[in-house]
């Protein structure tokens, strides 16, 4: 309020605690002699305020305001700083929300495998922000995430990069699709990627027709993934592997389950056999036989 300065805007000062001029903040009128100025505080630190107008100051000029966060009150979501693999070229992002953090200044921070900066775009809305950067070359990214100039644990964050797969002819899959198996047995296949190095597999498997959540097991060792999937009921299964979000050859495999034949029994005195005399066994007592005359 600036009811005793009379009109027109009041000149206003930012400083931080080293007396360092901050330049960078807005002014807008509200009503008439109300203003609202508005900065980023980017530290954890005490900030100081003049406020004055024709050299003459504001009631208890020059004002204090502490930047203080929490940021383990800070939450992230998205692959783009998790533990999910990325693959070279393909954009990513990430969610920051500060809702219970406090309010500050974030930055965001992403160097390649070389520690050279990656271009990022923070899209920010009340207190939610998107982070959107695309990792060029194949490699560990170190992500720096800050809030007041303060690190969001556990940051720094690791992400792997891994490089682009052109072609997947030289992938080898072993697996038992084609056959018709019985249930309860597992559908197995392995992927033989020793050609390519490091990568990441997606196994995605479904029932045709029916909503069954499947829960594909992977296990990898010298450059073999060996995949296996449980086939609880009768029908086809599709099953979808990618290596580094290529199709390998011959995905998507199809693979029948079928029930066991159930052992048929029966029992009860109307399925008794009574023995009955062959023509051989048949016999006629020739002193009691009559033969009608003609």
């Amino acid at each position: 309020a600036t009811s005793q300065f009379g009109p027109g805007y009041p000149e206003v000062y930012f400083s931080d605690s080293e007396k360092n001029p901050i330049i960078n903040y807005t002014m807008a009128q509200i009503e008439e002699k109300r203003f609202k100025a508005r900065f980023k505080a980017t530290k954890v630190e005490t900030y100081t305020i003049v406020i004055k107008k024709e050299n003459q100051s504001a009631p208890e000029s020059p004002y204090t305001l502490t930047c203080a966060v929490n940021t383990t009150k800070v939450k992230l979501a998205g692959k783009g700083v998790t533990d999910a693999v990325l693959t070279a070229g393909d954009p990513t992002e990430f969610q920051i929300n500060t809702s219970e953090a406090g309010k500050g200044g974030l930055r965001v921070d992403v160097l390649d495998p070389e520690y050279r900066p990656v271009s990022v775009e923070i899209v920010q809305k009340d207190d939610e922000a998107t982070v959107n950067y695309t990792p060029s070359i194949p490699g560990k990214y170190t992500i720096y995430i800050r809030l007041c100039d303060t690190l969001i644990p556990p940051s720094p964050f690791q992400i792997t990069v891994l490089p682009v797969v052109e072609k997947t002819s030289n992938i080898v899959v072993t697996n038992n699709s084609g056959e018709v198996l019985t249930t309860g047995r597992k559908i197995s296949f392995t992927v033989d990627v020793t050609k390519f190095g490091a990568g990441s597999i997606d196994v995605l498997a479904e029932v045709v027709g029916r909503e069954i959540e499947l829960e594909p097991k992977v296990e990898y060792m010298d450059g073999i993934f060996d995949v296996s999937i449980p086939s609880p009921i009768s029908g086809e299964y599709v099953v979808f592997i990618k290596y580094n979000r290529k199709d390998v050859p011959g995905s998507p495999f199809k693979v029948l389950a079928k029930a066991n034949a159930p052992k048929i029994t029966a029992s009860g005195p109307g399925l008794q056999v009574n023995k009955v005399p062959s023509k051989k066994e048949k016999s006629t007592d020739c002193d009691s036989a009559s033969i009608p005359l003609l």
